[in-house]
């Protein structure tokens, strides 16, 4: 997929997440507020942080497909991986800060305070819960289906934010249910699992976007179909070395092959050269292939 179609599936992605996004942020708010459900108000909160995550992905897909420039020659695909760390760290963030505030609800529930410090919810609640799982489900494909396509990499935080918010409305379904029928304390307890569920995808994105800027390479697998694909060529004697590194979810070849060291310069080049177009046409995650030449010994 080209650069241009590529901006086009993150734009149109991204524009449906925020307008569900904004649709969920005032229905949860609604009904969690008439469902008198806190971990449903603390959802619409999470729902109001992707629309700005969601905000944040649009304009910088957007830029990181743009074309490589003077400043910037091996293109700005890395601006992707960055802006992914930062969303990681967000949710992390956001995990750290729900935990404590439903700890501090446990220490009042279980303290001096009693139960009046968290109130019976009803049904509102889990029908706010059963729709963030239905929309969060739809935008989960979608966006995975997406990020695989554009091979974006902020498109593929969003997916994991996306069933993050579906395993946390099963959970608030189930703590609510046991909260309307005189267990209480589920709510929070469910928030502080929510949380936590949040913080690990968060670390999961800063962990696999931090190894797409400091040139990790790619996977074995990836490695010996290259290597093996490259050998195929007829002409190519043998395969001296290959390096790979990471460029968000690009990937940059460069590999040594052995030939005929009688051959003239042009028909090494036109065996480098046909290496190189297979690499390119077979592995769609090649931006980029440096095919150096030397004679066999």
């Amino acid at each position: 997929m080209d650069i241009k179609k590529e901006t086009s599936v993150i734009t149109k992605i991204t524009i449906l997440a925020f307008t569900f996004n904004a649709i969920l942020l005032i229905t949860k708010l609604v009904l969690g507020i008439l469902g008198n459900s806190m971990a449903v108000i603390n959802g619409a909160i999470d729902s109001g942080l992707d629309i700005i995550v969601t905000a944040v992905v649009l304009i910088v897909g957007r830029y990181s497909r743009r074309k490589a420039d003077k400043n910037h020659p091996y293109g700005h695909e890395k601006f992707e991986s960055v802006v992914a760390i930062l969303l990681g760290i967000m949710m992390i963030i956001t995990a750290v800060s729900l935990v404590g505030a439903s700890i501090n609800i446990l220490i009042d529930y279980f303290g001096e305070s009693g139960e009046a410090v968290i109130k019976t919810p009803n049904i509102l609640a889990v029908i706010a819960s059963f729709l963030t799982i239905i929309i969060k489900l739809g935008l989960f494909i979608v966006t995975v289906w997406a990020s695989i396509k554009a091979k974006s990499p902020s498109l593929k935080a969003l997916a994991i934010d996306h069933i993050s918010d579906v395993i946390v409305s099963i959970f608030l379904v189930i703590s609510v249910i046991f909260a309307m029928v005189g267990y209480l304390y589920f709510e929070p307890v469910a928030a502080i699992i929510i949380a936590l569920v949040i913080g690990y995808n968060g670390i999961v994105i800063i962990k696999e976007s931090i190894s797409q800027v400091v040139d990790e390479a790619a996977d074995n697998e990836t490695v010996r179909a290259i290597k093996t694909a490259s050998a195929s060529i007829n002409g190519v004697l043998a395969i001296d070395m290959i390096k790979t590194r990471k460029f968000g979810l690009k990937l940059y070849v460069d590999i040594e092959i052995a030939v005929d060291g009688n051959l003239t310069v042009n028909e090494s080049h036109e065996i480098a050269e046909t290496v190189h177009e297979l690499i390119i046409d077979t592995f769609e995650d090649v931006k980029h292939c440096m095919v150096h030449v030397n004679p066999a010994t």
